[in-house]
């Protein structure tokens, strides 16, 4: 499984700030073998927000559902601060104008050639959105959703997980465990376990 952490934004109403410490202690035997022992093999005081662990998703494609946040690789909606990790959603037209939003043949194309900024879910129109007569608005929110699906990976454990999460309409705060490759086909039917959702 991999470590997903998100804050889903379904409205422009309102603005949340998370923070979290996590900490993975795995059983360090076999499940039958007595006695178990526990080793750390992953802890994240988010003293920064480190790309090599932490990747971020990039993606306008709103997860399957519907959702019309932005993820996106910002300092803006993602940092880390006294060793807190942050994920504040923010206003898609504060980067772009507000009319840029709602005018015909307006685009986000999230198709970078950099690591860090190139679209990494492309279903749902994921890496392009064009306003059109299908699309009358481009996504309004800016927010992040980060993983470590690339750099950390484990099968059996525990998960200790410090957080102060928003309460509102329209929020989706969540902690997820994703599998790191989708063995028996795309989601739901390689599983999903959720820490907080």
């Amino acid at each position: 499984k991999t470590l997903h952490t998100s804050i889903k934004m379904k409205t422009f109403f309102a603005t949340v700030a998370v923070w979290a410490q996590i900490t993975l202690l795995i059983q360090g035997a076999a499940l039958n073998a007595i006695p178990r022992t526990e080793e750390l093999l992953f802890e994240e005081e988010f003293n920064s927000l480190n790309p090599d662990i932490w990747q971020h998703d990039i993606t306008l494609g709103g997860s399957g559902n519907g959702e019309f946040e932005y993820y996106w690789n910002n300092r803006s909606t993602s940092y880390c601060e006294d060793g807190n990790l942050y994920i504040t959603p923010g206003f898609t037209a504060d980067v772009v104008g507000e009319s840029y939003l709602t005018t015909y043949g307006s685009q986000i194309d999230v198709n970078g050639a950099y690591k860090f900024a190139h679209c990494t879910d492309p279903t749902n129109y994921g890496c392009m959105r064009v306003v059109s007569q299908y699309t009358p608005t481009l996504n309004p929110i800016t927010s992040a959703r980060i993983r470590t699906q690339n750099s950390f990976t484990f099968n059996t454990g525990r998960i200790e997980m410090v957080a102060k999460l928003p309460i509102g309409d329209w929020l989706w705060p969540a902690f997820w465990l994703m599998p790191k490759s989708f063995a028996f086909g795309n989601w739901p039917a390689s599983g999903e376990i959720d820490i907080m959702e």
